[in-house]
């Protein structure tokens, strides 16, 4: 039988499928088929796997609020997006679809620092929750309508800073380590144990700013000090608070050192980067 597994409260559901037959080799088994989110067959690593900047981003310095816009429509919202002033004297060497291209990165980065809220089933939604919801459902057309946001957006990478911009301005390591703290909740069904491996469920920013937030959980990424981790770079003027930003892509696979309890469960994780080593493609899509 088959049935909608939209609204259950689970992510991945596994499924048998018989196939003994009447008078058939009896070392034939069943068949299990695992369905929900899995990194190796996603629709997101689908739908960006063969894509470039270079090649699939438009010269288009509005190109991220466009697709933002049509994301938004599909999700029955629509918005304004104000265009944030950010202004470099290097940026005049640069050619028209450098300086198009760095447009549409800072629309990208603006629009993910807006802290504007929309109303989306009942609930106000940041946009950051709204682009992760897209992700979390790896739903293709959702997904589609957002490339050229995605380009936009991992045109902000550190390692691929264009030089004709501000240098990035890195927090002091601390034993070796960039730590960058995040906020957020945990879902009731996950269990945390040290040396956990996980695939985060979508972007997640941190800064080197610890904060006192209550009712959240805190987690430390611990950014080896040869920052191999791919980073998205958001500028301090575009932040909002003058505070550099920095973004960790989806999927992006981490491993739990350290936990700290509190009275109703984790309160603080430290997190490290293990890189894509072993088996990591069954490594579950985290909290």
């Amino acid at each position: 039988g088959a049935c909608c597994g939209h609204f259950l409260p689970f992510r991945r559901v596994a499924v048998v499928l018989r196939t003994r037959e009447m008078q058939g080799d009896d070392q034939d088994g069943d068949s299990v088929v695992v369905y929900g989110p899995h990194y190796r067959g996603c629709e997101y690593r689908r739908l960006l796997l063969a894509r470039s900047i270079e090649a699939d981003l438009p010269a288009d310095g509005q190109a991220a609020t466009r697709s933002l816009a049509a994301f938004l429509a599909l999700l029955g919202l629509e918005t304004a997006f104000a265009s944030a002033e950010y202004h470099s004297a290097a940026t005049s060497a640069a050619s028209p679809l450098q300086l198009a291209r760095m447009e549409a990165q800072r629309q990208a980065a603006a629009a993910w620092c807006s802290g504007s809220t929309l109303s989306f089933q009942g609930e106000e939604r940041s946009l950051p929750w709204l682009i992760n919801f897209a992700v979390d459902c790896d739903d293709a057309e959702l997904l589609q309508a957002l490339l050229h946001f995605f380009l936009s957006f991992y045109g902000c990478a550190a390692e691929l800073r264009s030089p004709l911009l501000p240098p990035v301005q890195w927090p002091e390591e601390e034993s070796g380590v960039v730590r960058l703290w995040h906020y957020s909740a945990l879902r009731k069904d996950w269990r945390l144990r040290e040396g956990s491996v996980f695939r985060l469920g979508g972007f997640a920013d941190g800064s080197h700013r610890r904060s006192a937030a209550e009712a959240e959980v805190e987690w430390c990424f611990e950014i080896p000090g040869g920052k191999q981790v791919p980073l998205l770079y958001l500028d301090p003027e575009l932040t909002g608070d003058g505070v550099p930003r920095f973004v960790l892509q989806p999927y992006t696979l981490v491993v739990v050192r350290q936990l700290e309890l509190g009275s109703e469960g984790p309160r603080t994780v430290w997190l490290g980067f293990p890189g894509e080593l072993g088996q990591t493609w069954e490594a579950p899509i985290g909290p």
